[in-house]
Formats: structure tokens, C-alpha cells, sequence
């Protein structure tokens, strides 16, 4: 049981590092997007495209939130069951027959 809860903490801290990293992909693009509109505030459709990126960003960004949420809750039912599965283990164990 150890082994599968030390894989699992790992897929889960591997999960957190790649989700912080497309949070800050994400908020370093929007801030580009936002830098190139206002470098050039006489271009229309490039002024759109900042904002449609900055749109897509958020979203990511947004996802990313949900995303570690998830990973979050995950865990906590893999902890959980984990230690129910050592209890019973446990139980039958001290069984006399």
C-alpha cells in the first residue's frame, strides 16, 4: 500500500508542477498580448487578436484552476481509501479463527 500511495503523491505532484506551469504560460501570454495591443493602439485587428488571446488565456487559466482542484480531491479519496484498505487489512489480520 505504501508503494501505490508514494506513485500516487508523485502523479499528483507531477500534475501540480504542470498546471502551475501552464498558469504561467498563460499569464505571461496575456500579458504579452496586452503589451503588443497597446504598442501598436492604431492596428483594429491586431488590437483583436490581443484580446481574443487574452480571452483564450483566461480560460486556460480558468481550467488550470479547475484542473487542481480535481487533482486535489483525487488525493484525498486515494488517501482515504488507502488507509480503509490498511484498516481491513489490519482487522482480518487480528482475526482469531
Amino acid at each position: 500500500m505504501i508503494a501505490t500511495f508514494a506513485a500516487t503523491d508523485k502523479i499528483e505532484k507531477t500534475a501540480e508542477v504542470a498546471i502551475e506551469v501552464i498558469d504561467t504560460v498563460a499569464e505571461a501570454t496575456e500579458k504579452i498580448a496586452g503589451e503588443v495591443a497597446d504598442a501598436f493602439p492604431g492596428n483594429e485587428n491586431l488590437k483583436e487578436a490581443a484580446s481574443r488571446i487574452k480571452t483564450v488565456m483566461d480560460a486556460i487559466e480558468e481550467d488550470a484552476e479547475k484542473a487542481e482542484a480535481l487533482i486535489q480531491k483525487v488525493s484525498l479519496v486515494t488517501q482515504q481509501s488507502i488507509f480503509l484498505s490498511e484498516e481491513k487489512t489490519q482487522a482480518i489480520a487480528t482475526r482469531e479463527y
